[in-house]
């Protein structure tokens, strides 16, 4: 378990650190005016079977493509994180494909939360923070 925090550590550290070295701003980012981000598909509550379809809407954000720099997507399951503008998102989150609207998922079976959050260029959630409301959905095995 300790290894498992000093790596989410250090991975969140130089995140913290390097663009610091550079003279990137440490300040939060501030969010897009009338940004949204909504999760359509699966419907809070519902049932599915893995894998399932996820999909989302976003409103008034340019995100960056994959592999450059800029605002990008997170998908948090079952995370009970603090959301923080000022410290990067560490590594129980997953990037999503700016390109795809929706994507395939699999999960174990049982409850999960999910919910998408917008960050910028160092991870960071954008002040105040633009993200879905959580939705909760119960995963059936096949």
């Amino acid at each position: 378990m300790s290894v498992r925090i000093n790596r989410l550590l250090l991975g969140s550290y130089w995140l913290f650190f390097v663009p610091a070295a550079l003279g990137l701003p440490l300040e939060p980012t501030p969010a897009p005016e009338g940004a949204k981000v909504v999760i359509t598909k699966p419907a809070n509550g519902e049932k599915v079977e893995a894998p399932f379809t996820v999909e989302y809407e976003l409103t008034n954000v340019e995100l960056a493509d994959p592999g450059a720099v800029g605002n990008h997507l997170h998908l948090l399951i079952d995370s009970n994180m603090e959301v923080n503008a000022n410290q990067p998102m560490g590594n129980e989150v997953r990037t999503l494909d700016p390109s795809q609207k929706q994507f395939q998922l699999f999960l174990t079976p049982g409850r999960h939360d999910l919910q998408i959050i917008l960050s910028d260029e160092l991870h960071r959630p954008h002040a105040p923070a633009v993200m879905s409301p959580m939705i909760t959905i119960d995963v059936r095995s096949n």
